[in-house]
């Protein structure tokens, strides 16, 4: 091996190390840097600069007349290259192993380009742009977005469309998802005028006074409510786009990756497995192409099987926020049917869901009638949101409304994504049966029928929003947790073990202080011992101790077994929360909001001084408390 051969592999080496390294430092690699909200919102984090040093390179690129064209798109600093692969255009990464053949050179643009000479552009050879749309929601149009909309149309070059995210919660996609689809419809871009998709920008943001979500299950149910607002309005062609570092952090979920058909990585390879049908790669922010003043961003796109990408191109998109259709063939999430079985304690309960702990399901206007469907509404008490857990021989159970005494049935046994769900007089067919599976987090309520779970459309926490079916996602639009509708809010209470009378819950110390545990103690009367249950939804109590006034709290909102427990601020998060399940001796398990778990003593050692933990509901003693 020549000594100048070698010297060119350490060159690559070295180079790609600092294009990780560089990636890492900045933790994003944004299409361009997002402007922020006017009157609230920081700078979003920019890109870091490259090196302006890259060789244009002109290609052959092959049209699929045969006539031969040049175009002027670069490779980027570390290799990855321009190329052609059984007679067509490619892409290739440092290595020389193609990303894409049949490959489309692409630029995203947005008002950071300034006015864009689109003539000059397309002479340039470019086969296509992404144009930013909008960043949030409610701050109209990116400045140049309905000119380079405009200019696309009128030159007939391919498009699609992308908007930055700032959303915090599901709430805020929802909001992103509807304002894109209003500014789409301003815009004149109906569905059949894309043909790249919409995408759904995802990076760590900065807004002041406001925290970019770090959890992939907060980030899912983002994605799902934005997801639902696109395609109810018909556009079905939508994908997520973030970078190599995001993706295996805050976006490290399978839900989120089976979205994820484009993605920036300015190193000599991707480093994300793409596995859309359609694959982007953002290779560089240095690009140079005429018509545009100073650098743009390159992309290189192609369809994975190798075919052109034109406005009919199936993608793998998905269709609502609990399905995914890859060639065509529905995807399942999960199989919700491997989960394990949760035996409730038998009485009345509400239904709460972990989307918003203060909203449940109910049966709207308290109708008595059949085929009346059910919604989210906010917690009222009203037997209207009251339902009757009947378990049959068989560990299904009826769930049979308080107010109409129907039970909740599957519109005519058709299983299927968006399936209504309605009260109907009991009948005793599959379509009435119901099993509560644990989630780890929550609890999926299933249908009889099959692999379909109950599902809050577009994950909205409005009022009035449609409950049916929908296949297994695990986001939080999914997840429920039923609480005893028999426990009255009171003060000054003692909570007593089941395993020993004698011996109930007790802050360490009489301690006034935050993170105070939460441990077993000889029962003295005294108001370390004392404990009030403020109701703060249906059958939902934040439970306060009488001598310091803070809340029996779950560090960090864990959802781990073996958490222990302790006394904190109140502050009306789902940490502080806590539903009751009521055994027939009169005793109560209390269940937690952000987890579905309950307060457990380990071992059932209820010795002075044991620290109580969260752990799976299992029905015992451990987990069992007489409050009186």
């Amino acid at each position: 091996m020549s000594g100048g051969f070698v010297g060119q592999i350490i060159v690559r080496v070295l180079a790609s190390l600092v294009s990780i390294a560089t990636a890492f430092t900045m933790n994003a690699v944004a299409p361009q840097q997002s402007s922020a909200p006017v009157h609230t919102r920081s700078n979003a984090v920019t890109t870091t600069a490259k090196s302006s040093t890259t060789a244009v390179k002109p290609i052959i690129q092959p049209t699929p007349s045969g006539v031969v064209r040049q175009t002027a798109l670069q490779e980027n600093e570390y290799g990855a290259h321009w190329s052609e692969a059984d007679g067509l255009a490619a892409f290739l990464d440092g290595n020389d192993n193609v990303f894409v053949k049949n490959a489309q050179g692409v630029i995203d643009v947005s008002e950071h380009q300034h006015e864009i000479d689109w003539d000059a552009v397309k002479n340039s050879g470019v086969d296509g742009a992404i144009i930013r749309i909008s960043y949030g929601w409610d701050n109209g149009y990116d400045k140049q977005a309905l000119r380079n909309i405009r200019e696309c149309k009128r030159l007939g070059i391919p498009f699609g469309i992308y908007m930055y995210s700032y959303a915090e919660k599901a709430a805020d996609g929802a909001a992103e998802g509807a304002d894109v689809v209003n500014l789409l419809k301003g815009a004149g871009v109906s569905p059949s005028d894309l043909t790249y998709p919409v995408y759904y920008d995802l990076e760590k943001w900065s807004w002041s006074g406001h925290h970019p979500p770090t959890s992939p299950y907060v980030y899912q149910d983002i994605v799902a409510s934005w997801w639902n607002q696109l395609v109810s309005a018909g556009y079905t062609k939508l994908g997520v786009y973030s970078y190599t570092n995001y993706l295996r952090g805050p976006l490290n979920s399978q839900y989120i990756h089976e979205r994820t058909s484009w993605v920036a990585s300015y190193g000599s390879r991707v480093g994300f497995p793409i596995t859309t049908a359609l694959r982007g790669w953002q290779y560089t922010s240095s690009g140079s192409v005429n018509g545009i003043a100073g650098r743009v961003d390159l992309n290189a796109f192609g369809m994975a099987d190798g075919g052109e990408i034109n406005g009919t191109s199936e993608f793998g998109t998905t269709t609502s926020s609990s399905s995914h259709a890859t060639n065509n063939t529905e995807y399942a999430g999960f199989d919700v049917q491997q989960l394990p079985l949760m035996d409730l304690p038998s009485g009345d309960y509400f239904i709460n869901t972990m989307l918003k702990s203060t909203s449940s399901i109910d049966i709207p206007g308290a109708s008595k009638s059949d085929g009346t469907t059910i919604q989210l509404y906010s917690w009222n008490n009203s037997n209207a949101q009251k339902f009757a857990f009947e378990r049959q021989n068989d560990g299904t159970y009826v769930i049979r409304n308080k107010n109409s005494g129907k039970v909740l049935d599957v519109r005519y046994a058709a299983a299927a994504n968006g399936a209504v769900v309605w009260q109907y007089a009991a009948n005793g067919s599959q379509a009435q049966r119901w099993l509560i599976r644990n989630a780890g987090n929550g609890y999926f309520i299933q249908s009889a029928l099959g692999n379909w779970v109950l599902d809050i459309a577009g994950a909205n926490r409005a009022n009035g929003t449609r409950i049916s079916l929908y296949r297994p996602n695990g986001t939080k639009a999914q997840l429920f947790v039923p609480s005893s509708t028999d426990f009255a809010a009171k003060n000054g209470l003692l909570v007593k073990s089941a395993v020993n009378n004698k011996v109930g819950m007790d802050i360490r110390w009489g301690s006034l202080s935050n993170s105070a545990p939460l441990q077993i103690y000889q029962s003295n009367g005294s108001q370390a011992q004392r404990f009030s249950f403020k109701q703060v939804g249906n059958g939902l109590y934040t439970v306060l101790n009488d001598n310091s006034h803070k809340a029996i709290d779950v560090p960090g909102a864990a959802t781990d077994n073996g958490v222990k427990l302790q006394q904190y601020t109140a502050n009306d998060t789902d940490a502080q929360t806590w539903a009751l399940w009521k055994y027939a001796d009169g005793t109560y398990a209390l269940i937690s909001m952000c987890s579905g778990k309950a307060i457990d003593i380990p071992s059932a050692n209820a010795h002075n001084g044991q620290r109580v933990q969260m752990y799976t509901p299992n029905h015992t003693a451990a987990q069992r408390w007489k409050i009186e």
